[in-house]
């Protein structure tokens, strides 16, 4: 992550923290120190990374967006976020799978069971 914010500060026009994005250890300090304005967005935190171990988590929402908000698209893969999901499931802990899927014919709406069966199993 913190690679990331110094290819952004060095565009000198500030930087957008959004959640999603695990902060490495030492990376509020990194971010204080820099020279470019930081925002932070729909509630960025410095201690993300306790969430993401906490065993206090009771449910897993997996879903696929474009970054910008939570659009529910199909499922890939690659999807960011997956291999922690399936961490948690191993875990006991329910996964619930977001995706507008009301327009997908049969074949799609299989094809993403199956990925998401191939996913969590």
């Amino acid at each position: 992550m913190r690679s990331a914010f110094d290819e952004l500060a060095a565009l000198g026009v500030g930087v957008q923290l959004t959640p999603g994005n695990e902060p490495t250890v030492g990376f509020a300090e990194h971010v204080k120190a820099g020279a470019v304005p930081v925002r932070t967005h729909h509630g960025f935190s410095f201690k993300a990374h306790r969430l993401l171990r906490s065993p206090h988590v009771a449910e897993v929402h997996v879903s696929m967006n474009d970054g910008r908000h939570d659009s529910h698209r199909p499922l890939r893969a690659d999807a960011f976020g997956l291999a922690w999901a399936r961490e948690r499931a191993r875990d006991g802990v329910p996964l619930i799978y977001e995706a507008h899927l009301h327009r997908a014919g049969d074949e799609a709406r299989r094809a993403q069971l199956d990925l998401v069966h191939e996913a969590f199993s």
